[in-house]
């Protein structure tokens, strides 16, 4: 028979923060202004100490079999 196991969702999402990264031209030189400051956007990203797999559960699928994946509607209180 086999083992089943649920898996739950995290508990807190990975916060998000901005991030400022210098814009590039098409060749990969950094772009500046006319005062010689780097040309920057900024972008939502998560951090990456909350996207490590250190505390995540490991998982090995044989290849040919399938893997159900069920999910369950989030809980709105």
């Amino acid at each position: 028979m086999a083992k089943q196991i649920k898996i739950g969702f995290d508990k807190v999402p990975s916060p998000v923060t901005k991030q400022y990264p210098q814009l590039k031209d098409i060749f990969g030189a950094d772009l500046i202004d006319a005062a010689g400051n780097p040309l920057r956007t900024a972008e939502d990203a998560v951090l990456g100490i909350f996207t490590q797999a250190e505390q995540s559960l490991s998982s090995h699928v044989n290849p040919g079999n399938a893997l159900k994946i069920t999910t369950f509607p989030a809980f709105v209180a």
